[in-house]
């Protein structure tokens, strides 16, 4: 069937992958997580491919879906990145790394896994993040609602309790012996810290209010972005089911199964939009 010779000529999992890196401008995480985005991408071509029957139309349609969810994080595709939620380093005086605009989160991060090791050595480069889907709280949820956890700071005293909003991840780092480590419990990146330490020690940053505000006008305009993008495919999805239920009445039954099967796969997008 032509589905059968898509899937062996265009899903090859080298083929696969290298679309997803190249999509990204980025590289996969080593092991199973980056085995899983490949694979994931590949399901959302292949379901592309089933409304669209066309290659170049199939990739396209799993672009759109990867671009909601997933991202570069300092050089490595992820899941729910940070850069899609969280806001960027602004600052004065040159200060501000337009290539690189939240490797703060990662610089962060490898002073948090420093100090839970303090005997190994920790670099931005060699820290990965992965989303929390558990107990310990829900990266996809934050993502999905903009609504960030509200986090108390460690530094807070009695009467004086200050919080941030962030999101959360479990985070892994590398040593420089190949060692693995990974973070107890969860790691809530802070943008306002940052800045403060880095101020402290001669930075000229943007002040916390400033990006404060920033951060809420940015939050809303995605949600509502999104929301206007979300009911769009919604409609125009509808609009194509009943075409082509309209198709189906005009056909023998047992010609009605590539038309079923175009029916079911808009019903699930439109199910997966309005997550």
């Amino acid at each position: 069937t032509e589905l059968a010779e898509f899937r062996k000529t265009e899903l090859v999992f080298t083929t696969v992958r290298d679309k997803v890196e190249k999509k990204f401008d980025g590289k996969l995480p080593p092991g199973t997580h980056g085995t899983t985005i490949t694979n994931l991408y590949g399901q959302f071509a292949e379901e592309g491919y089933r409304l669209h029957r066309d290659p170049k139309a199939a990739f396209q349609y799993a672009d759109r879906i990867m671009e909601q969810q997933f991202g570069q994080q300092n050089g490595v595709i992820m899941r729910y990145p940070p850069s899609k939620v969280l806001p960027q380093l602004p600052g004065r005086h040159g200060l501000f790394d337009p290539d690189a605009p939240h490797r703060w989160v990662n610089e962060q991060a490898a002073a948090v896994m420093k100090s839970q090791y303090p005997n190994d050595v920790f670099t931005p480069d060699k820290v990965m993040l992965l989303p929390v889907g558990d107990k310990r709280g829900d990266t996809a949820k934050v993502f999905r609602t903009g609504q960030m956890v509200d986090v108390e700071r460690k530094d807070s005293r009695p009467g004086q309790r200050t919080t941030f909003g962030s999101i959360p991840y479990q985070l892994f780092a590398t040593t420089p012996n190949g060692d693995i480590r990974s973070l107890p419990g969860v790691f809530y990146p802070d943008l306002e810290s940052y800045i403060a330490e880095k101020n402290a020690v001669g930075g000229q940053f943007k002040t916390p209010a400033e990006i404060a505000r920033e951060k809420n006008t940015g939050i809303i305009e995605r949600m509502n972005t999104t929301r206007a993008a979300t009911d769009a495919t919604v409609s125009a999805n509808n609009a194509t089911i009943e075409r082509l239920r309209a198709r189906m009445e005009a056909v023998p039954e047992n010609q009605r199964g590539v038309l079923q099967a175009q029916i079911d796969a808009l019903t699930q997008q439109n199910l997966r939009e309005r997550r």
